[in-house]
C-alpha cells in the first residue's frame, strides 16, 4: 500500500487530461499550483484504476508537503519536487515498479515512467 502511494505521488506530476480539447489542462502546465490542480491530477489517477483507492492520501500529501504548491519553496531554483514534494530517491524507487504497472502507466498516460526525470516533477 505504501509503495502504491509513493508511486502514485510521483506519477501525478506527469499525468495528463484529454477530456476537453478547448479546456486548459493545468495538470500539464509547469509549476501550476492550487487545490484545483491537485484535485484534477488525483482524479486522473483514480479514473485510470491502475492503483487501488488511496482514500485521498495523495490529496493530503500535496497539502502537507507544499500547501498544494502554494508554498514559496515548491518551485524554488534547485528544487524540482513539484506539488507533491517528490524526492529524487523516491522517483528512482518508483522506476523499479513491476512491468505490469509500468505498461499500464504507458497505456493510460503515454508516459514511459523509467525515462521520467526529476525536472519533470514540476509539471
Amino acid at each position: 500500500k505504501v509503495v502504491s502511494i509513493v508511486f502514485i505521488t510521483a506519477l501525478l506530476s506527469s499525468a495528463y487530461c484529454s477530456e476537453c480539447e478547448s479546456c486548459t489542462d493545468f495538470t500539464r502546465i509547469p509549476e501550476a499550483s492550487g487545490a484545483a490542480v491537485v484535485l484534477a491530477c488525483t482524479r486522473l489517477i483514480q479514473q485510470s484504476q491502475i492503483f487501488s483507492d488511496d482514500y485521498e492520501a495523495l490529496r493530503r500529501i500535496a497539502y502537507v508537503e507544499t500547501a498544494d504548491g502554494t508554498n514559496a519553496f515548491t518551485y524554488a531554483p534547485g528544487y524540482s519536487g513539484g506539488i507533491w514534494g517528490v524526492r529524487h530517491n523516491v522517483l528512482e524507487y518508483t522506476k523499479k515498479a513491476s512491468s505490469i504497472i509500468l505498461n499500464k502507466i504507458f497505456n493510460e498516460f503515454r508516459i514511459n515512467w523509467t525515462e521520467v526525470e526529476m525536472e519533470q516533477m514540476k509539471m
